[in-house]
């Protein structure tokens, strides 16, 4: 009973959202609408052209991981392990998540957080927030576990992965 309560509503939370974003790709529009309407991503930073970013990346995982549980006060540590995330920083705390849980990890003493991700970094950071392991093959890794079902135009494992491509996918991952 209270399930079903709880699904109406988010439900009701990605139908609303859905139809502000205006976009022709319905797997693209869908998956904006129930990120945005879940919490998990802003809805004015919704583009589907606009490739994703290593600072996005780290607040989609820590969204993912912790949910409405994400308490940022708690992760403050970027300060200290890289030079180029300011306290200021609109994901700061979200960056300190994944530098404190491993799940992203910077280069040298930057974590580059305006530097687009690419494909296989992006499976790679789905697949250990999932627990799953994957080796040397991080894209294939998320094909047999069904990560992208659905989804059509998947990029090559080097280029950058765009909103478009990457909602779908996240939405997939959540449900896994």
């Amino acid at each position: 009973c209270c399930f079903t309560l709880i699904l109406g509503l988010a439900i009701s939370a990605t139908a609303f959202a859905a139809d502000k974003i205006q976009y022709a790709d319905t797997p693209f529009k869908e998956a904006a609408g129930f990120l945005t309407g879940l919490s998990i991503w802003p809805g004015e930073r919704v583009d589907a052209n606009r490739e994703l970013t290593r600072a996005d990346m780290a607040v989609i995982c820590s969204i993912l991981m912790e949910g409405r549980r994400f308490k940022a006060e708690q992760y403050n540590t970027a300060a200290e392990l890289v030079k180029d995330v300011p306290a200021e920083h609109f994901a700061f705390h979200n960056i300190s998540y994944c530098l404190d849980n491993q799940f992203m990890l910077p280069d040298g003493e930057n974590f580059q957080p305006e530097s687009a991700i690419s494909f296989e970094a992006f499976c790679a950071v789905l697949l250990d927030i999932l627990g799953i392991a994957h080796n040397d093959d991080p894209v294939l890794t998320a094909q047999a576990n069904g990560l992208f079902d659905n989804v059509a135009n998947l990029p090559q494992p080097t280029a950058n992965i765009t909103q478009a491509t990457a909602f779908p996918i996240i939405v997939n991952a959540k449900y896994t």
